[in-house]
């Protein structure tokens, strides 16, 4: 078979992936498309945006795992959901659902709960797309795949990522709340993406003493509903909208408050007491600049897969060919994306290109 990689997938400039001209997945703000068949693969923006657009299209069907529309539903709304049911697909991992020609189906991926590999395959071939991923924990057991789409925000091999593993973040994260909490019996903000910000909340309950009362925005204690419901322990957490945020820093006992990196900075910035604000970040979208980024990111949480992983990962798959996306929608410059390609042609000897060639912005 002769691969064009445009016969089997095309990737707007601002991020909506299309498979074989007839599946959206992880889309767009706003969708001019004429397909009726989507996929979204987790819950972090930059891979969600437009759903509801999509669910409220006539004949249209939306397809995500069962963890993932069971989170959308405490991000939406359980009722809106639930009108949408019949239109709103939540698959278990590895079951396979036919529509029209294609059999669709999502794969463990170690990133936030929920998060899936989507495998499409159809009468022109198979199409594994990854997503987000950490290599360790997730599902590369796969046969007979053409196209293999990447993310391109993966840093360059040549920049030092200084990714720290979750138990490396966890040690780190225990000495500041004893630092903070046990000793100085002061407060402590702590931001981070959603998912990982839940996560952040199970690793605070082991570490805190019992007394010590959370905060958080009333979305991201719904989000914390759902990882409850499937084993994750940590205690109540008090709505910050309840308890306003001026009156939260007028506790005179040590309080932590969980906070979304795209929460409004002034949540943050309070002078009179001064407390103390941790970022869990990612830094492998930085392409320059990686060592200062690290010094005032907080902590290095590792996220992602890092730039060697990825190899491991495509060597793990062994796909006729590769896509890396180059949108700005995953936020990581196109170098990185270039970078990724190149080393995958080089390395592994696999075809490989980036799209679209062209930014917006280019």
């Amino acid at each position: 078979m002769s691969f064009n990689a445009e016969n089997f997938i095309k990737i707007r400039p601002f991020g909506g992936i299309i498979i074989f001209d007839s599946i959206l997945c992880d889309g767009e703000d706003k969708h001019i498309d004429t397909t009726n068949i989507s996929c979204f693969t987790h819950i972090h923006e930059d891979h969600i945006k437009g759903i509801e657009d999509l669910l409220a299209k006539p004949n249209s069907i939306v397809l995500t795992t069962d963890l993932t529309k069971e989170l959308i539903g405490a991000m939406k709304g359980r009722g809106f959901i639930k009108l949408k049911k019949d239109s709103f697909l939540g698959l278990k991992y590895d079951k396979i659902k036919s529509v029209d020609e294609y059999k669709i189906s999502f794969h463990r991926a170690n990133h936030i709960l929920g998060t899936g590999q989507l495998l499409v395959r159809g009468n022109q071939g198979s199409v594994l797309y990854s997503s987000d991923f950490m290599l360790k924990g997730t599902d590369t057991d796969f046969k007979d795949i053409d196209v293999l789409i990447l993310d391109g925000n993966h840093g360059s091999p040549s920049i030092p990522q200084n990714l720290l593993e979750p138990s490396k973040a966890k040690k780190e994260l225990n000495n500041i709340i004893h630092k903070e909490i046990n000793v100085r019996r002061r407060q402590i903000n702590l931001r981070a993406h959603v998912g990982t910000l839940q996560k952040i909340m199970v690793w605070c309950d082991e570490m805190c003493p019992k007394n010590i009362p959370f905060f958080a925005n009333p979305k991201d204690i719904e989000i914390a509903s759902v990882y409850r419901n499937h084993s994750y322990d940590f205690r109540e957490i008090k709505s910050d909208k309840e308890h306003e945020f001026t009156e939260i820093t007028q506790f005179e006992q040590p309080y932590i408050h969980f906070l979304r990196l795209s929460a409004p900075k002034e949540l943050c910035e309070i002078q009179d007491p001064m407390v103390t604000t941790v970022h869990f970040s990612d830094i492998r979208y930085s392409y320059d600049n990686t060592e200062q980024y690290v010094r005032n990111s907080g902590i290095n949480l590792k996220e992602h897969a890092t730039h060697n992983e990825i190899l491991d990962y495509v060597e793990k798959i062994k796909p006729k060919m590769v896509v890396v996306d180059n949108s700005p929608t995953r936020l990581a410059t196109s170098k990185n994306a270039i970078d990724l390609a190149n080393a995958i042609e080089k390395k592994l000897k696999i075809p490989s290109t980036f799209l679209p060639k062209k930014r917006p912005s280019e």
